[in-house]
């Protein structure tokens, strides 16, 4: 009998590396999903093929092939983004168009298939790597297209947790307000670690799972810095160094884990349901250049 397979499409030496490490310790045959697969180092149990996230008949190609050499597929992390900067007016239709073709529509189309494959077994998960922006992009204007992404990302995971589990086929976001860092509560493991509890949970589990570097943060902080994010959003504080709609634009240094502030309105619970979550940033020190990886939470 051949072993249970999980997909992670948009796997990388960060999170989606540590994902699929914790899908092989519960010895399921995991397959990644990259552009460039002879990038990543090799890794015993971790298998890495070439798709393009962007390409609906090349997800569809690859879901299926793995379904039938390394199936029966169980589980799909949706964990591909990309991010063009640009301040809202000023980023070009077409680059956000392909932005929104990775961040959503692949998702979607992920999605789809993925449902076709398992719905009749009665039991699969599709797992989607969200982010914080997704309530408010105020902070960092200039990633508005990610911003909008993620928070279509969100809706998506909600609509179709709703639509598929009565077939069985979990669907669900997890929501991570901040920046990825070893040593924090957002390390790479630990992010892993609630992938695999959603999927334990299944369609109990709820659309929904935010993880925050502050879990039990201030709620007297979060409303200061709500205030604090309101000036910095406008016209002459935009989040993006200017308002020009150049290339280079600065940011809030997203390197210091407590420059992004949540507030929980209730506590977590093992239902691992829907947590509502203001996301804020507090005034930076300084600002610099950063890449988009500096600033994104799939990898």
């Amino acid at each position: 009998m051949r072993r249970k397979a999980a997909v992670v499409v948009g796997i990388g030496p960060g999170l989606g590396l540590a994902i699929a490490r914790r899908f092989v310790r519960e010895d399921f045959s995991v397959v990644g999903l990259a552009r460039a697969p002879d990038k990543l180092q090799r890794e015993l149990g971790i298998e890495v093929r070439e798709a393009d996230a962007a390409n609906p008949e090349t997800l569809n190609g690859a879901l299926r092939e793995i379904e039938a050499d390394r199936g029966p597929v169980e589980v799909l992390v949706y964990n591909a983004y990309r991010a063009s900067f640009g301040l809202p007016g000023c980023l070009a239709v077409d680059e956000l168009e392909t932005d929104l073709q990775v961040n959503v529509v692949g998702a979607y189309a992920a999605a789809r298939i993925m449902h076709e494959l398992t719905a009749a077994r009665g039991r699969g998960s599709i797992l989607l790597t969200g982010g914080g922006l997704a309530f408010d992009p105020r902070a960092w204007l200039c990633a508005f297209s990610l911003s909008a992404g993620k928070a279509a990302l969100r809706n998506l995971a909600y609509s179709l947790s709703e639509a598929f589990k009565a077939d069985g086929v979990a669907v669900a976001t997890v929501t991570i307000a901040g920046r990825i860092q070893e040593g924090t509560l957002i390390a790479p493991d630990l992010i892993a670690e609630a992938f695999w509890r959603l999927h334990v949970e299944g369609v109990n589990a709820g659309p929904e799972l935010h993880l925050d570097h502050r879990v039990g943060a201030d709620q007297t902080a979060g409303i200061r810095s709500t205030q604090w994010l309101g000036r910095r959003a406008s016209p002459t504080g935009n989040g993006c160094g200017g308002p020009s709609c150049g290339r280079s634009v600065s940011h809030p240094r997203s390197s210091d884990a407590a420059s992004v502030i949540t507030s929980l309105a209730r506590p977590l619970e093992p239902s691992m349901g829907e947590i509502a979550l203001e996301v804020q940033a507090s005034p930076p020190a300084t600002s610099k250049p950063v890449s988009p990886a500096a600033l994104h939470v799939s990898d």
